[in-house]
């Protein structure tokens, strides 16, 4: 039974994974990985872990999207308001300050 779990990524191809700082409790078995380059494959594992070691998941890939862009919002399907509403207010500070 585990005790609780670690988990490893890299980017395809990359020699080192990172891993993330902390344990994940048992019962929690969620984690906000940051620091994710845009448009970018990653593979990942996870090891579950109790007194007797660790056993490892098989590897998972999966891909980042590209970032998005305030200035090609004129094109977004369903983003939420909340976020057209910082992407207005990005573009107009820029615009203030004589950037387009």
């Amino acid at each position: 039974r585990a005790l609780h779990y670690v988990i490893k990524w890299q980017a395809k191809d990359e020699p080192e994974a990172t891993w993330y700082p902390y344990p994940v409790d048992v019962g929690e078995e969620r984690a906000l990985i940051d620091g994710l380059a845009p448009g970018t494959t990653y593979v990942s594992r996870i090891a579950a872990v109790n007194s007797h070691g660790r056993t490892w998941s098989t590897f998972v890939r999966f891909n980042t999207l590209d970032g998005l862009r305030c200035e090609d919002s004129w094109h977004w399907e369903g983003v939420t308001s909340a976020f057209a509403r910082v992407c207005s207010l990005l573009v107009a500070m820029a615009h203030r300050q004589g950037r387009r």
